[in-house]
Parts: C-alpha cells; sequence; structure tokens
C-alpha cells in the first residue's frame, strides 16, 4: 500500500515532514467503507477500500493546504492533541489512541461496534516556516 502524502503541488518526499499515524479501516451497516484517522479526526469513505482511500486523500489535502495557507497548522495540531518534540526538524508526536479513546466517545464505539483493521502509516507534509 502506498504512503500517503499530502498531493497539491508537493512531490518532495525527502523534504517533507514525515508524520506517523493509526488508520482505522471498517465497514459500516450499510456496506459502506470507512478509512478514519484518529489523530486527525479525518474520514474518508466508498464503495471499496480504493474509494475509501482516494476520499481519505481528498480529506487530507484539504486540511493541510487550508491549515498551511492560514498559518495554522501547528495550532491545529496541537488542537487535536498532538505533542512537539523537540528538535530542529519540527518533528511532531501524535496522540496515544487510549487519550483519543477517552476523550471521543464514537471512536470507542467504532472499536465495539465493527470489525476493524488499523495499521500505521507515514504522511508526508511539505515543511513550512
Amino acid at each position: 500500500m502506498q504512503n500517503l502524502v499530502y498531493s497539491d503541488k508537493f512531490q518532495d518526499r525527502k523534504n517533507s515532514l514525515q508524520l506517523s499515524i493509526t488508520l482505522v479501516s471498517f465497514q459500516d451497516t450499510k456496506g459502506i467503507f470507512i478509512l478514519y484517522a484518529p489523530q486527525f479526526d479525518l474520514s474518508g469513505y466508498g464503495k471499496n477500500q480504493e474509494e475509501a482511500r482516494a476520499s481519505f486523500q481528498i480529506a487530507l489535502d484539504d486540511l493541510v493546504s487550508y491549515t498551511l495557507s492560514k498559518g495554522t497548522f501547528e495550532s491545529v495540531l496541537q488542537e487535536l492533541g498532538w505533542k512537539r518534540v523537540v528538535s530542529k526538524n519540527k518533528k511532531w508526536r501524535a496522540p496515544q489512541m487510549n487519550e483519543l479513546i477517552k476523550k471521543r466517545a464514537y471512536l470507542s464505539e467504532i472499536f465495539n461496534n465493527y470489525t476493524v483493521t488499523t495499521f500505521q502509516e507515514k504522511i508526508g507534509i511539505p515543511q513550512y516556516a
């Protein structure tokens, strides 16, 4: 499976900020495939896993594009529970899943009511000033 990369006019993976996230994949009661990233509180959906992934990529692109253009990328990460790791490479630590489950009742409902697959993935975000 190919790693996600913020794609709006950006293809340089070497000079990107790499963030590691957990993705949760499941199928709802109507048969819709959902790909959810709890650390971003962001999801995509479709008739199959490929459509869900493409939909998620669009949602990710929109979030990153908007927050970078408004200069709010870091504050949005902090609101979502991300912590800055002290380094000159501007690295971030994603909130832990147990922290997110405590804050978001619907996340525990997903794990309790659906068969889920979780996996780690790195996403590339362009370096920002």
